[in-house]
């Protein structure tokens, strides 16, 4: 990397000759427009008046885009000058039909632009009257002479229609620079103050960013400016040309900065990028970092080449080129997220490309199939879906959007922004959010246009540059669990749409085709979400928190304890988008020893029927779960879920007979640093509380190969509580019955369905009492055929009404019951009737019909028909079989009594025991949710009770002080810890500063603690209280609440944790990581002074560190790591020294649990998920047991339970209760209970009495059990 720093600053070319000793040394470039023409001739008119010379004036197709051999007085806006559009492009001024608005102008000299010392003066308006007076503007400043200059100048005035906007950026230019900046200083904030100047030519923007640029230096962490800058530093090496000829800079002020931008572009976080020289080697889809600092790299590099001849910088545009050249013909980012893979990497390439780095990404129509697949994963209300690393407010492809439009001409994506404009209300005009919707104001200059074309079923395809990322980079495939492809890629897709309209009433449903990618997570053949009637009611909602497959509207497969990483690529069987109806049948193919197939059935502005087929490629126990994520008010009754929002109702009815729970999950914890995002996201929810209620629907079965289990569901939203009636007829076939009227609908699954007098042969179907919709079908009769034909296909058809629409893939033989005239046509024209058969005052039609799409029309047939009542009745008289449950088996409960009960009146996420007064007994102590600290005897009656602050998260007693007495120690959301005497008073509160964060949404926008843990971790003699902390920091304190050292966990929430020895040394280390916001994928060893000592690393980038215990596993005198995680091989044993992994395993499901014990003299891991199972594995990672508890496991313990010497497991578990298991694996009882399980404990309370079992449950009841 070069040294070489810039000692001299460039020419900045201030002043602007228009003419000089008498000669024309200017040009004036202007629209044909008869507005802007006269506002051109005025300024050519005034040139001469002032000194007798006259400039030429250009017409913009005569000038063009590129670089102009003169100075240029450049009239007009984006639409309708190519000068201004080329500086448009590349952010040096931001003139177009919206800005300044109306009757406002722009009066701005651009210096130097292509670095061949010529100028612009930008005289722009939105309109021909604002024109006319930044004309008149610019002649004011004109003083006769034999030069006439322009020095630099940068006025602005906005329209009339622009007062929304004038009042935002007056108040953001008064915030103090902190909160102007937002969090951090790698945050947006100091480039929204230069795009605002840029917009306004005030200077008290351009001071804001001088502030900022200067303070990154001199604020940056450990004196580094350039460490994790990169996110946003394109959009300041961008600014910086526009910016720096701004006089609130000083020549000192310029050297300093514009050589920070030249010392970051050398560094890690620029060039110098593994990353992005990796993907300079590799035909891959390219990820928003890379794409990033390619656009520092383009935008910086062209400045220090233009300026400053810097031989690094040709080198940087070179590899720039190279790195955005697979995007000439391809359209898709492995960002596979909606928000990194459009607001950044997309949007990357786009900006490239239209700001002149020689990319084809627009003349080859990759941006508008990247535009295309924007529109079918947006909705109807202004949003896309929060899929992967995402939320609202970073979510829509506005800016993309926009610049397909400027380009191509077309309407339909300016539609989109219009109605993302629409959604964000106020906040639209709440300046200073994110850059994608702030870009999206930009390129406005084509009137918007409904997206028609994309009503019904719409199919993204899958760019081949992804599916083949497992082959040309392997080693990034497997980092973002990209597996090889199962499927061929003809039968992938990408994202697929149902929409009725585009209207905020209208149904819209997303499906994803793709798992795994960066940013995004494996969601594959997932239902995204689904809106109507204005509210979304089934959502994904991932943001960093759900990365899980079990985190998504899926079917999750466990099978005999195992889970593995599904597929990566979907197929695609059918799609048959008909009138009325519309089918699809997509698949994850060899999915943990299953095929997994979801056939929607889909009647258009009715019900979705999701029938979910998995069929066992080999046998085994197997748990599956079909999950749904729903919003709104939750009442679970039997077989459905409904949820309500402002008196709209959506309910997901089951069929099939799966055990029904619901889930609580929070979909706010992203957005909760960002107290504005909060509000929007609660906005678009129309709910204060942003939480989730997952519907599980669960089986546990033995299944043998071929064997299948379907499960059964329909999906509908209704303005008020639905009357919707759904069961099971048939194998795989479901009546649903609603006041429209009864519909069967089925699967083909071995054989047609026949249902008294009625046969239907599809693969799907919907029948009605007056008519039919199949895909790849052949036959529908009810004692009479009513269709036939005699290859599959795909046909709607309403006997009555005597219109339908019928899709063949090749040329083919129907036979149709019309109406006695027997008369019908396809496609408006009569065909030959073949050979017509009449009975009962109908007609069965023959006829044929070329491959395609066709619009049937037939002899009506009367509604009060015979054949037509026999139809009616098979479909509405259809039998149901009785459901049949399965289940976990169950065991009886176990011997014991309850000993007492104590209810805190609310949830208590912790608990702790403890002698607190030195007497001998031990007290137990509870925090609850409500901020209050309880002290129970052992006998379970309440000493007294503390309101401390906000939220208990952690509780615990220890001696802190070394007086022999143990103290209380309490972690809060109020941002405190607390130390409590025994009788309750409040000894001291300690409060971790927040502190100047990058990266801030890695925390939770404020210090909350959310972990204590108390040991002598300094080998000193003297208890530390360790806070893991929602600021990105451990913090430990000494016995008087200072603060004696902070380790930056970068990133994510510390609290997950224990304390052990890992290296020998005598020392105790703090092993753990983070659980509820967590990018690193690790379990840390941090030593008694703060410092890094090991670090063990987990699978999946965001995968949460979720249990962690510290034991001499295989009895060598040297201790293992166990951690259980959330992704991946979410099992995995280290060696605590040296940091290597020894062995791991997939458990499906969130491993929630670990400990160790020994059975049969053996010691075994035991880890509990919530896949239902407790599984225990030999130190060699050889499984022990497998045991199905029929119930996700929360909580874990192992102890001896009935005093025999053995150790048992006690597994406590979502529904409640508690089972016990012997050291076989096999369940020897159960302590049942209400809530789900939080903590578990067992011991003496006092040393004369028998052992006793504590459960803690999330009702707020703490029970005791002797059992």
């Amino acid at each position: 990397m070069s040294e070489q720093t810039i000692t001299r600053l460039k020419d900045m070319r201030l002043i602007t000759a228009l003419v000089r000793e008498g000669q024309a040394e200017a040009q004036i470039v202007t629209p044909e427009d008869d507005a802007y023409l006269e506002a051109a001739r005025s300024i050519q008119a005034r040139v001469r008046e002032v000194s007798g010379v006259e400039l030429a004036i250009k017409r913009d197709a005569e000038a063009g885009e590129g670089p102009q051999a003169w100075h240029t007085v450049a009239v007009g806006n984006l639409s309708n000058n190519a000068v201004i559009r080329a500086l448009y492009r590349r952010w040096y001024t931001l003139v177009d039909r919206t800005h300044p608005g109306r009757g406002g102008y722009v009066l701005q000299t651009v210096h130097d632009p292509w670095g061949l010392g010529k100028n612009v003066v930008v005289v722009g308006a939105s309109d021909g009257a604002g024109t006319g007076r930044g004309a008149e503007r610019l002649g004011g400043l004109l003083q006769a002479g034999d030069a006439v200059t322009v020095g630099q100048v940068f006025l602005v005035e906005m329209g009339a229609d622009r007062g929304r906007e004038r009042e935002a950026l007056a108040q953001w230019a008064g915030d103090p620079p902190e909160e102007a900046w937002g969090y951090g200083l790698e945050g947006e904030g100091i480039a929204h103050a230069g795009l605002y100047y840029v917009a306004t030519g005030d200077d008290r923007f351009a001071a804001r960013f001088r502030e900022g640029m200067l303070a990154m230096e001199r604020d940056a962490p450990e004196g580094i400016p350039e460490r994790q800058v990169h996110l946003t530093f394109y959009q300041k090496t961008i600014l910086w040309d526009v910016l720096e000829e701004s006089p609130v800079f000083s020549d000192e002020d310029r050297l300093r900065i514009t050589n920070t931008i030249l010392r970051v572009l050398r560094s890690e976080e620029g060039h110098a990028n593994r990353g992005f020289q990796h993907h300079l080697k590799v035909r891959a889809p390219k990820q928003n970092h890379q794409t990033l600092l390619g656009m520092a790299l383009f935008f910086g590099g062209t400045y220090f080449e233009k300026y400053y001849r810097l031989p690094e910088a040709k080198q940087w545009l070179r590899d720039v080129a190279t790195l955005f050249k697979d995007y000439d013909a391809h359209s898709k980012p492995v960002c596979d997220c909606n928000f990194h893979g459009w607001a950044c990497t997309l949007e990357n390439i786009a900006t490239y490309a239209l700001a002149g780095g020689g990319s084809r990404f627009f003349e080859s129509g990759m941006a508008r199939e990247a535009a295309d697949r924007g529109i079918i994963s947006c909705d109807n209300l202004g949003y896309m879906p929060v899929l992967g690393d995402c939320q609202t407010a970073w979510g829509y492809p506005t800016s993309l959007f926009q610049k397909a439009a400027h380009y191509y001409r077309d309407g339909r994506y300016a539609f989109m922004v219009k109605r993302r404009m629409e959604a964000l209300g106020d906040f639209g005009f709440r300046l200073g959010r994110h850059m994608s919707d702030e870009l999206g104001r930009l390129f406005d200059d084509v009137d918007p246009v409904v997206p028609t074309d994309m009503i019904g079923i719409r199919v993204a395809r899958l760019d081949d540059l992804y599916y083949r990322m497992p082959e040309t980079d392997p080693d990034g495939a497997r980092g973002m669990f990209v597996l090889p492809p199962n499927v061929p890629h003809e039968k992938t897709f990408d994202k697929m749409s149902f929409r009725t309209g585009f209207e905020p009433d209208d149904q819209y449903m997303l499906f994803d085709g793709v798992g795994g990618g960066s940013h995004s997570f494996e969601d594959v053949n997932s239902i995204v979400e689904f809106s109507q009637h204005g509210k979304t009611f089934l959502v994904t909602e991932d943001s960093l928190h759900w990365p899980n497959f079990r985190d998504h509207n899926v079917v999750t497969v466990v099978r005999d304890g195992y889970g593995a990483t599904p597929p990566t690529f979907a197929g695609m069987d059918l799609v048959a988008d008909l009138d009325r109806v519309g089918f699809t049948r997509t698949y994850l193919k060899d999915y943990n020893g299953v095929d997994w197939t979801r056939n929607i059935v889909w009647e258009k502005g009715g019900c979705f029927l999701a029938l979910d087929e998995v069929e066992a490629r080999e046998g085994g126990e197997y748990t599956l779960e079909c999950r749904w994520k729903l919003v709104g008010d939750p009442a679970l009754t039997e077989g459905r879920l409904t949820v309500t929002q402002w008196g709209h109702a959506c309910s997901v009815l089951n069929a099939d007979g799966a055990r029904l729970w619901t889930e609580a999950v929070n979909i706010g914890s992203w957005s909760d640093w960002q107290p504005e995002e909060h509000a929007r996201r609660q906005r678009r929810y129309g709910r204060e509380d942003l939480v989730a209620h997952v519907l599980h629907q669960g089986v546990v079965q033995e299944i043998k190969e071929g064997g299948r289990y379907t499960f059964l569901n329909a999906l509908v939203a209704t303005p008020g509580q639905p009357r919707v009636d759904f069961r099971q007829v048939g194998s795989g076939v479901v009546q649903v019955v609603a006041p429209e009227g009864a519909a069967l609908a089925g699967v083909y699954q071995g054989s047609p369905f026949k249902q008294g007098p009625l046969k239907v042969e599809a693969q799907l179907f919907r029948v009605t009492g007056r008519g039919l919709a199949l895909a790849r079908g052949t036959e529908v009769s009810a004692g009479r055929a009513l269709f036939s034909s005699d290859r599959p296909v795909s046909v709607e058809y309403d006997l009555v009404a005597g219109r339908g629409v019928l899709i063949a893939d090749r040329r083919t033989e129907v036979k149709l019951l019309v109406g006695d005239e027997g008369e019908v046509k396809v496609d408006g024209e009569p065909v030959p009737k073949g050979r017509p058969y009449r009975r009962d005052g109908k007609t069965t039609v023959t006829f044929r019909v070329p491959a395609g799409r066709h619009e049937v029309e037939g002899t009506p047939v009367s509604e009060g028909d015979a054949l037509l009542a026999r139809l009616r009745e098979a479909v509405e008289a259809a039998p149901h079989p009785p459901h049949h449950r399965v289940h976990a088996h169950e065991a009886p409960a176990l011997a014991g009594r309850e000993v007492w009960r104590f209810r805190s009146g609310d949830e208590f996420p912790s608990f702790g025991v403890g002698d607190v007064d030195g007497d001998g007994p031990s007290e137990i102590v509870v925090g609850s949710m409500d901020g209050r600290v309880f002290l129970m005897n052992a006998d379970g009656r309440l000493r007294w009770s503390r309101r401390v602050g906000g939220p208990i998260n952690s509780i615990a007693i220890a001696d802190v002080d070394g007086d022999g007495r143990g103290e209380i120690v309490a972690g809060s959301d109020d941002c405190g810890v607390y130390l409590l005497s025994a009788d309750g008073p409040v000894r001291w509160r300690y409060e971790p500063p927040f502190g100047l964060q990058y990266w801030p949404w890695w925390t939770l926008g404020a210090s909350k603690v959310k972990k204590i843990l108390v040991d002598d971790v300094d080998g000193d003699g003297a208890q530390e209280v360790i806070a893991g902390v929602a600021n990105m920091r451990l913090h430990a304190l000494d016995a008087r609440g200072k603060e004696k050292w902070s380790f930056r966990t970068d990133h994510g929430v510390f609290v997950t944790m224990t304390t052990a020895d890992v290296d020998g040394d005598g020392l105790r280390e703090i092993v753990g990581g983070m659980a509820i916001k967590s990018s690193n994928s690790a379990c840390f060893a941090v030593g008694g002074d703060g410092r890094l000592k090991r670090r063990y690393a987990n699978q999946g980038w965001t995968s949460q560190l979720t249990a962690v215990a510290v034991e001499d596993l295989d009895e060598d005198g040297r201790p293992e790591v166990i951690c259980g995680t959330n992704r991946g091989e979410n099992l995995r044993v280290f060696d605590a020294g040296e940091g290597t992994c020894r062995w791991g395993h997939n458990l499906g499901d969130v491993v929630t649990g670990v400990a160790v014990g020994a059975f049969d003299g053996r010691r075994v891991v035991v880890a509990g998920s919530r896949s239902f199972s407790v599984s225990a594995f030999y130190a060699d990672g050889e499984e022990a047991w497998t045991c199905n508890v029929g119930a996700p496991v929360g909580v874990l313990k192992v102890c001896d339970v009935n005093g025999d010497g053995e150790a048992e497991v006690l597994a406590g578990c979502e529904d409640g209760g508690v089972w016990v298991i012997d050291g076989r694996g096999e369940k020897v009882g159960r302590i049942p209970g209400e809530g789900r399980v939080t903590g578990i404990w067992r011991g003496r309370l006092r040393a004369k009495e028998g052992p006793v079992t504590l459960v803690g449950t999330s009702d707020g009841v703490l029970r005791a059990f002797e059992v």
